[in-house]
């Protein structure tokens, strides 16, 4: 009958930084020189026993760079195929100055049935302003990009021979690139290399998301209240405000999965809007 080896370990070295944490690790090359200098480096020959419970970071799915094949129409312009809600086609123009996804009327109407029952905005048109039906698209994927809940309104006066803009509520969540040369658009996941991120996202772009969400819904209530008297218009401005409520809810509660810092994170609560 055998004898089970011993255990091996490799040492492990325990050393303190200027704030006081501790720190261990197996290379002592990762130990900075002055810390190597100003004190006496412990080691262990086994990993080092600790009462404090440690909370062990679930590791995130690896976001990539999505490469989409781009149909060109002449004077820098593209067009890409897109899919709505997972089951309505359509083709958009990539409109990087576009704030928004913009649908067709004809192509509005295939995501939702009732578009005068929606939120209008005003929009400046080649037609002149129009009020514009807000609408959230569940999802919106563009070869293998997918982004879930998307602010799109419809434009009555889209051009012909194609169906929307792809605008920045759903680029935004990317870094874009337009390769002319192979006609393809290149979407790099968000931030810096080697930046910390939360659900695939750096907290910059939660920071970005939170205020637009918050100012938005903030805004138009307070807007709702200066024109309570109108009651057309109140009513509009505050389905315009429960539209982005709703957005925020949905990021707080995505925030909430992904152990979001605090400091990353907006609540509106804690804000005062003030009625003049």
């Amino acid at each position: 009958m055998g004898t089970a080896p011993p255990c091996a370990f490799a040492k492990i070295y325990k050393w303190r930084d200027d704030k006081g944490k501790l720190h261990f690790t197996d290379n002592p090359s990762k130990i900075p020189l002055k810390y190597r200098q100003e004190q006496k480096i412990e080691t262990f020959e086994g990993p080092p026993e600790s009462t404090d419970p440690v909370k062990l970071r679930v590791p995130e799915p690896v976001t990539k760079k999505h490469v989409i094949p781009l149909t060109s129409i002449g004077n820098g312009n593209y067009i890409v195929d897109v899919m709505i809600n997972g089951s309505i086609p359509g083709k958009f123009v990539v409109d990087t100055g576009a704030s928004s996804v913009t649908l067709s009327e004809g192509l509005g109407r295939k995501v939702h049935r009732n578009l005068g029952s929606l939120p209008k905005l005003q929009v400046q048109t080649g037609g002149g302003m129009v009020d514009s039906p807000l609408l959230l698209l569940r999802s919106l994927k563009v070869g293998s990009a997918r982004v879930e809940n998307v602010e799109a309104n419809v434009n009555p006066f889209l051009g012909e021979g194609f169906d929307g803009l792809l605008g920045m509520s759903f680029l935004g969540d990317f870094q874009v690139r337009v390769d002319s040369t192979d006609d393809a658009l290149i979407l790099d996941p968000p931030g810096k290399k080697g930046e910390p991120t939360w659900g695939g996202k750096p907290g910059k772009w939660w920071q970005r998301r939170y205020e637009a969400y918050v100012s938005k819904m903030l805004g138009y209530r307070m807007m709702a209240e200066r024109n309570k008297n109108d009651y057309s218009a109140a009513n509009n401005l505050r389905k315009l405000s429960k539209f982005y409520e709703e957005l925020y809810e949905s990021l707080d509660k995505r925030a909430e999965r992904v152990d979001l810092p605090e400091e990353f994170r907006m609540n509106p609560k804690n804000m005062r809007v003030q009625v003049p």
